[in-house]
């Protein structure tokens, strides 16, 4: 309160003069709600996090391109949104929210606050200051829970993967093909495969070393 205050000092000397008026709380139901909302994340600035970089794109470039190409003029407020939808949606890899991974609360958000839920019309500063203080006791367990999870969930793709692909293995001297990278592939028309290349050196299992008919080596 006392650095608000300080704020308003501060902002009122700007001006050749200021009026102050009190709105009734009653009437200011939703000024209310996000105070509450605010105090909430109460302690959280000064906790130590550890997060996890992801090294793959949350949002793919094709439907982040789809929903701003939409939007047109206004695509800077449809980023937000975008970006607001994949911060509060579960993950399929770890069954949480990243806002819950980050925080250690489930989100509250701008319908909730706006339609006054049964969360935000029950909520109590009391009892959330507890809630709150169990939360960041158990969030480390739920990190932990999210990361077995990307864990298994790796294991899955990767035994689902290895059962379509049907193995095959190269000598020094046979020709083969190569599949054109999808940044080249220009048409539907356009050929799919291209070579024939030579392999010439085995790195290690499926990795080999080509060169072209003109005895270049492939990068």
């Amino acid at each position: 309160m006392t650095q608000y205050l300080a704020k308003v000092k501060e902002m009122m000397g700007k001006f050749d003069r200021c009026t102050i008026n009190q709105i009734p709380r009653d009437e200011n139901a939703r000024a209310d709600a996000l105070s509450k909302f605010g105090s909430m994340m109460e302690g959280v600035k000064d906790r130590k996090i550890t997060v996890m970089v992801k090294s793959v794109p949350v949002i793919e470039e094709k439907h982040l391109k789809t929903r701003l190409e939409g939007a047109k003029r206004a695509w800077v407020e449809e980023l937000l949104g975008v970006l607001w939808a994949c911060r509060t949606t579960p993950q399929i890899a770890t069954g949480e929210t990243p806002f819950y991974l980050f925080y250690g609360s489930k989100v509250v958000i701008p319908a909730e606050i706006r339609e006054e839920t049964t969360r935000v019309v029950q909520y109590e500063p009391k009892e959330n200051s507890q809630e709150r203080s169990f939360d960041l006791t158990v969030i480390e367990e739920g990190r932990d829970r999210a990361y077995a999870k990307i864990l298994r969930y790796k294991s899955m793709m990767t035994k689902s993967y290895n059962r379509r692909v049907r193995s095959r293995s190269f000598q020094v001297g046979d020709l083969v093909l190569k599949k054109v990278e999808v940044t080249k592939h220009v048409g539907k028309l356009d050929p799919t495969w291209e070579g024939p290349y030579k392999v010439v050196e085995i790195r290690k299992k499926g990795t080999y070393t080509l060169q072209d008919m003109e005895g270049k080596n492939l990068p």
